[in-house]
């Protein structure tokens, strides 16, 4: 017996696997994109911490001695500093950029000297 084309069974077989290939790509690709908005909101939190530390590194001693803890982007940053003693000080920013997401901490010491 010659048979030209396929049989339905064959079909639905080609038809179920194509199906599948194609949701996992979907997944896939939904995946990547949760994936990329929470990579950017992360970014975003770290350059905001880096800048702010910036800003207060840039300060004397002195002005730095006198801060209290603060808050900066809408109370998701916190800064404080602790004095170690008479010529050193303990700058720690924390940044809280999701309420599910691990908070963010960056921590230097600056001297007098």
């Amino acid at each position: 017996m010659n048979r030209k084309g396929f049989t339905l069974i064959e079909l639905m077989v080609s038809f179920a696997l194509l199906l599948s290939l194609i949701a996992t790509l979907c997944f896939m690709h939904r995946q990547s994109q949760l994936n990329s908005g929470s990579s950017n909101d992360k970014i975003k939190a770290i350059l905001s911490c880096q800048s702010k530390m910036e800003e207060l590194t840039s300060l004397s001693f002195s002005q730095l001695e006198n801060l209290t803890t603060t808050n900066f982007d809408q109370a998701q940053g916190k800064i404080l500093i602790k004095k170690i003693n008479s010529d050193l000080l303990d700058i720690i920013i924390t940044y809280q950029y999701k309420p599910n997401k691990p908070t963010l901490f960056l921590e230097t010491w600056r001297s007098q000297y």
